[in-house]
């Protein structure tokens, strides 16, 4: 059948209408809307999930927060304070180390490429370690869903070095020892359970 000419002449001022009235909506939740088209959509929008860590609003994450031992530390702290750095320097060693990340070029400068959590947590190490030579990665584990962790060995001076990174539900359970201030003490259940509701 034909489209009644009358049609188009009805409809555009209707979606219109409908258009403001999102776009007013949604101005008084405060939203900000790049591209107008997604009013359409957004408008009748009831629950947005939203990512806290800047990966969305950034396309980046930033380490903000450290737990080392049974405190937590701002990274500024870490660098400003190295002796902090040596106490716990096992951990930043994993962070530099046990990770998936390619180097590229973006704007004439070297980034990393991959997974934002890992560029998060390299670039915090970097950060607290910025002299540390590279050591050869000798081989890898690579993170799958039945794990929920990765691991890396390295090649040191002193001999190997078997790096792990993963869901703190599942690589707490392995551990026996915690470093606490630069001394390796047993991981008792109460430390484990504060380190578990710490990242809720």
């Amino acid at each position: 059948g034909e489209i009644p000419t009358g049609l188009p002449q009805i409809a555009l001022p209707t979606l219109t209408l409908a258009l403001v009235l999102a776009t007013q909506r949604m101005a008084r939740r405060n939203v900000l809307i790049r591209h107008l088209p997604a009013i359409g959509t957004l408008g009748a929008t009831n629950v947005i999930c939203t990512d806290k860590t800047g990966t969305l609003t950034q396309n980046r994450m930033v380490v903000k927060q450290i737990l080392l031992g049974e405190q937590h530390y701002s990274v500024g702290e870490v660098v400003a304070g190295q002796a902090l750095a040596q106490r716990y320097l096992p951990f930043f060693l994993i962070a530099r180390l046990c990770h998936d990340l390619k180097e590229g070029e973006q704007e004439g400068a070297s980034v990393f490429l991959g997974d934002p959590m890992e560029i998060a947590l390299v670039e915090m190490a970097q950060m607290v370690l910025p002299t540390m030579a590279e050591p050869h990665r000798v081989d890898e584990v690579p993170f799958d869903a039945d794990r929920m962790r990765m691991s890396t060995v390295h090649t040191l001076s002193d001999g190997p070095l078997l790096c792990c990174k993963g869901a703190p539900e599942t690589v707490t359970p392995l551990c026996t020892r915690v470093l606490v201030d630069g001394e390796a003490r047993p991981f008792t259940p109460e430390l484990r359970g504060k380190i578990l509701a710490a990242q809720e």
